[in-house]
């Protein structure tokens, strides 16, 4: 199993991918911004793979608003990501929990999704703690979702039922 380490403050600007068991430490950044002209990823895909970004408190996948420019956070095949402690995920980002996967945004405290958008697989789950939907914002799927959301936003629910606890 490889694990990397991240000691910057902020990420910027660049793709995060964790395969196959591997874990990337960048739990000592405090944000991330994908910059301008770029798309970018975030993604734990394999049983134990992790990326952890427990650290981050503001997440900010793209700072030009025009597609297809942004950010997708997505955790499959039995990866995790961890975003337990972001207050705000804003600005064009995609977060797909695929199955049998996690995406943590468990703080204490709320989090916020702001124009963002969250799919979820019906295997998958999206740990939120509290979690608060506004702006253009999507929620579409069927996984589980433990904690509490509240929507000003659009929420779909899937065909294979999820649940919100």
């Amino acid at each position: 199993m490889a694990m990397a380490e991240c000691s910057n403050r902020t990420i910027s600007g660049t793709s995060l991918r964790a395969t196959n068991g591997a874990t990337i430490d960048a739990s000592s950044a405090t944000s991330y911004i994908g910059l301008l002209g770029g798309t970018h990823d975030v993604t734990a895909d394999g049983a134990n793979s992790l990326i952890d970004l427990s650290g981050i408190t503001s997440f900010a996948g793209s700072l030009q608003n025009v597609s297809p420019v942004f950010t997708t956070i997505e955790a499959r095949n039995g990866g995790t990501v961890d975003l337990a402690s972001v207050e705000l995920v804003s600005s064009r980002t995609i977060i797909n929990a695929g199955a049998n996967s996690s995406i943590l945004l468990s703080r204490p405290g709320k989090s916020t999704l702001d124009g963002g958008t969250l799919n979820l697989s019906p295997t998958a789950t999206l740990d939120v703690g509290l979690l608060e939907l506004i702006g253009d914002s999507q929620v579409s799927g069927g996984g589980t979702i433990p904690g509490t959301l509240i929507s000003n936003a659009t929420v779909t629910v899937g065909n294979s039922p999820g649940t919100l606890f």
